[in-house]
């Protein structure tokens, strides 16, 4: 990446953003999306976050992309070299490339829901992907100084999210999402301060709104949450019960507004109160 790629593309972002995200008439859509691609994870927050994304946000959702333009993006975002670049490095940079890769889901996703055009086989690798990226990702950080958002286990979650309201994903693939997002909430070396419980909560509502996991499935995936045992060291217990307390808290809170699944919030309560005696 070199800086007058870099300030060419903003500037082009920029003329686009202030004319109301309208394709240039000199332009192709196309290419400036793949050109996008390029740059999808610089450091640059404002490129990054306020151009880039949104203009792939409005232009998705305006339809200046063809159907097989957005699958194309698509397949880009999830190869190696954007949602698995330096995969499992911590504190670096290459986690704007993953995170802002991985947001491009939500994107694709809210474009087939208004108007279907992803086969199962598409689906399914999205969510194989997303299932393997938020295993192997170690970078838990949230906003990063003078850099922006990295926030991985929130975008993920907004991926997870989108693919969990498929009619293409079965019970199964539902229990694959509860089962990936759960370990990231064990973790006991990251204290999460952003909001990554509200947006995971979001997707498991997606899941469990779904209707085709058996109440004992749910009571029992709710129970394992307090189950996990502590390693005997400070601060990594005291960090592991925050994660675990803020899930279960914010899901219980959600779940307020949520009458249908009113009968999980004691199976909530129960695992609250079993790691408040660990």
């Amino acid at each position: 990446m070199t800086s007058s790629n870099t300030q060419q593309l903003k500037e082009k972002l920029i003329q686009i953003e202030n004319d109301e995200y309208k394709v240039p008439a000199t332009m192709n859509a196309y290419e400036i999306g793949l050109e996008m691609m390029k740059y999808i994870g610089d450091i640059d927050s404002e490129l990054r976050d306020n151009l880039i994304y949104s203009t792939f946000a409005e232009w998705i959702d305006r339809g200046e992309f063809t159907d097989e333009q957005v699958r194309e993006l698509l397949h880009i975002c999830l190869d190696d070299q954007h949602l698995f670049y330096g995969i499992g490095e911590k504190e670096t940079d290459s986690v704007f490339t993953r995170t802002f890769s991985v947001l491009i889901v939500p994107l694709v996703m809210g474009k087939d829901r208004d108007q279907p055009f992803l086969s199962k086989d598409d689906v399914m690798l999205i969510k194989s992907k997303l299932i393997q990226y938020i295993d192997l990702e170690q970078d838990f950080r949230g906003y990063v100084k003078e850099k922006g958002w990295a926030h991985a286990i929130a975008h993920v979650s907004d991926g997870l999210d989108a693919i969990a309201r498929s009619p293409f994903l079965e019970r199964e693939d539902l229990v694959d999402i509860l089962n990936a997002i759960q370990p990231k909430f064990l973790v006991n070396n990251y204290v999460y301060i952003n909001k990554e419980d509200e947006r995971n909560v979001s997707a498991i509502i997606s899941v469990f709104n779904r209707e085709l996991l058996i109440d004992h499935e749910i009571h029992s995936w709710i129970q394992s949450l307090g189950e996990k045992k502590k390693v005997g060291d400070h601060p990594e217990d005291d960090i592991q019960y925050m994660n675990m307390k803020c899930l279960l808290r914010s899901l219980y809170f959600r779940i307020l507004d949520q009458p249908q699944l009113a009968r999980f919030m004691g199976t909530i309560v129960e695992a609250l109160q079993k790691i408040d005696k660990k």
